[in-house]
């Protein structure tokens, strides 16, 4: 009985180990939901596949995403703002340009002001996603007098105006891509250019160079 015990001890053990090894062969990349995202992964997926590696996309919510990167619990990121990454020491962003983004001021269609002097009205609010927050201030510093809410999804902002909670929010989009949905339900004035960058594990720094050069060719395929 004892034998039979130390057996299936010794199996589950083997079990762990082995899916240990098999979860550190793969090569993980994290997302976040987005309508632009399968085109970003798209690229990625052919941009690995020419320098040997088979990546597997993995979706985790946007802040948490960022923090296994951190963390080393996995490999890589599809795209994140590259202002934001000096706060993280073991996140490497890779130059080429992945996307390039516009930050909208969305406002309420009622309300009078709609430029960047609504940042200067401390008696309003404005929703902004977490990660874009640090451009603002970076670009804005002392004029950023408005209450800022901040919301871990880019789409929260949104949902809060609709609702009538808020009358301004930032938002990303596309450069010069500007859905119908905003468009329709809101005024807005671009604030900002963000970058977005793929990011890396300081443990794959070795794959910089190829990276670069293996995205910026599969942009290129990709540009109309």
């Amino acid at each position: 009985m004892h034998k039979v015990f130390l057996l299936a001890i010794i199996w589950a053990i083997h079990i762990a180990v082995s899916a240990d090894e098999q979860t550190q062969d793969e090569f993980v990349i994290t997302y976040f939901d987005n309508p632009q995202m399968p085109v970003l992964i798209d690229i990625l997926q052919k941009s690995y596949e020419s320098i040997g590696i088979n990546p597997i996309f993995k979706s985790f919510p946007i802040t948490r995403g960022l923090r296994m990167l951190e963390q080393g619990q996995v490999d890589a990121d599809v795209v994140r703002n590259i202002d934001v990454l000096s706060n993280f020491d073991n996140v490497i962003p890779i130059e080429t340009v992945l996307v390039s983004v516009d930050l909208l001021l969305l406002c309420k269609k009622e309300m009078s002001v709609c430029s960047d002097e609504a940042f200067e009205n401390d008696q309003e609010t404005m929703g902004v996603y977490i990660y874009n927050l640090d451009s603002v201030k970076k670009k804005y510093g002392e004029r950023l007098k408005i209450k800022t809410l901040k919301n871990p999804d880019a789409t929260d902002a949104i949902y809060l105006m609709q609702k009538g909670r808020i009358n301004y929010a930032l938002h990303p989009v596309i450069k010069g891509n500007v859905p119908k949905q905003i468009s329709d339900s809101f005024n807005y004035v671009k604030v900002l250019d963000i970058t977005g960058v793929h990011v890396v594990n300081k443990r794959h720094a070795h794959l910089v160079d190829q990276l670069n050069s293996a995205i910026a060719k599969h942009l290129s395929v990709k540009a109309p």
